[in-house]
């Protein structure tokens, strides 16, 4: 730890006064495979969408193997041989997570490009996050 001080204004009187500053040395934390953000809406709000069990195993897959930025880089044929999963099962739990809104769709290379909505979760930094949710927000208003 290292203690500087600077020199700030002080609100009631006006007066310069010199303030301690600490400055603390980034730590790693206890997240050896990293860590995401979950919103609390969110979380209250998947016992309310109607989930079936599978769709809840498949979207719980998802949250533990997205990469930054919630791109999901694992297909549906291996999603399907990670958990045991019918491959058509994990293709209709995946659409349905996608008519939810949980998850997006795109196939900008002609293949199919899930992610997971930052309105939900995010794994990526914070600022990085704002442009995601204001990217689909100007999606949706289009």
């Amino acid at each position: 730890m290292i203690r500087l001080s600077r020199v700030t204004c002080h609100d009631e009187h006006g007066e310069m006064v010199p303030t301690p500053v600490l400055r603390v040395k980034a730590q790693s934390n206890a997240f050896s495979e990293g860590w995401l953000a979950l919103a609390i809406g969110a979380a209250k709000g998947f016992s309310g969408m109607g989930l079936k069990a599978r769709e809840h195993d498949l979207l719980w897959m998802l949250l533990g193997t997205i990469d930054y930025e919630n791109y999901v880089s694992i297909n549906q044929r291996h999603i399907a041989a990670a958990t045991g999963i019918h491959p058509v099962t994990v293709s209709r739990s995946l659409a349905r997570l996608v008519e939810l809104g949980i998850v997006t769709c795109t196939s900008l290379t002609g293949s199919r490009q899930y992610r997971l909505n930052p309105h939900f979760v995010w794994r990526g930094s914070g600022k990085n996050h704002h442009n995601a949710i204001e990217g689909e927000h100007l999606k949706l208003t289009q």
